[in-house]
């Protein structure tokens, strides 16, 4: 993550940007331990290559930047990131953590599996909606679903009264 404004690291998993008029925070989670690390400095210097910053700055300005990254070495990692983008700090919710990828936010559940061991999913929901990414369920909100490959993504909404799906299925690209 990157910013343009100062941002700074909360603690071992969170980002703050605290403005005037804008507070967001970025909340993080992962498969296994992660160090949080935040830089006003470019890893390697851009080029202002389209003369933007020509007479203003010598060359493209400082930007900061967020890096979380496995404590040690790893083959494989997952993240979970939840942002939250609010008018100030007040409006932010507190994020609990249930039990391993399991989080409540409001009256949101949020399952994640970050075991790299087993196949990647989410599930997201309330009373009113429910988001099931690379996992099929039976059933959402009272109504039964029409059978989808496990790759597919369903956002089922109950809209006045009425219980509506929406489905997403990866597909490989064709190739000519």
């Amino acid at each position: 993550l990157h910013t343009y404004i100062e941002s700074y690291k909360a603690n071992d998993n969170q980002l703050i940007l605290d403005q005037p008029d804008m507070y967001a925070q970025a909340t993080l989670f992962s498969s296994e331990p992660a160090e949080m690390t935040v830089t006003d400095r470019f890893y390697e210097k851009p080029i202002d290559f389209k003369g933007k910053y020509k007479g203003m700055y010598p060359g493209v300005p400082n930007q900061f930047h967020m890096t979380y990254r496995s404590q040690g070495k790893s083959k494989k990692m997952r993240f979970l990131t939840f942002i939250q983008v609010h008018d100030s700090k007040a409006q932010v919710l507190p994020i609990e953590k249930i039990s391993a990828g399991q989080f409540k936010i409001g009256d949101w559940t949020v399952k994640a599996e970050l075991d790299t061991s087993k196949e990647a999913s989410l599930i997201a929901g309330n009373m009113t909606a429910q988001l099931n990414v690379n996992t099929a369920a039976k059933s959402v909100l009272g109504k039964e679903l029409p059978p989808v490959t496990p790759s597919a993504s369903v956002l089922t909404e109950l809209i006045n009264g009425k219980v509506i799906h929406g489905l997403s299925t990866d597909q490989a690209p064709a190739i000519n």
